[in-house]
């Protein structure tokens, strides 16, 4: 079980990397809208999107102070 789940995460980010979020993310939305659970998904991508782009600034925030620090 522990495989599958990596595996699927991984798969999953290599998706993103490649389309980009905003392109992963609107193919996500098409699909749902096509099953008919629009809101549900799209709830669920404005969080993982907010959250993705939260997790990236605070990264480069971090890295920013982290190469100040070291000069």
């Amino acid at each position: 079980m522990g495989y599958v789940l990596w595996i699927t995460l991984f798969v999953t980010f290599l998706a993103i990397v490649g389309l980009g979020w905003d392109n992963f993310f609107n193919g996500v939305l098409k699909g749902a809208d096509k099953l008919g659970i629009t809101q549900t998904v799209e709830n669920i991508t404005k969080n993982a999107q907010d959250s993705i782009k939260e997790i990236v600034s605070e990264s480069s925030k971090d890295i920013i102070n982290n190469l100040a620090e070291e000069k």
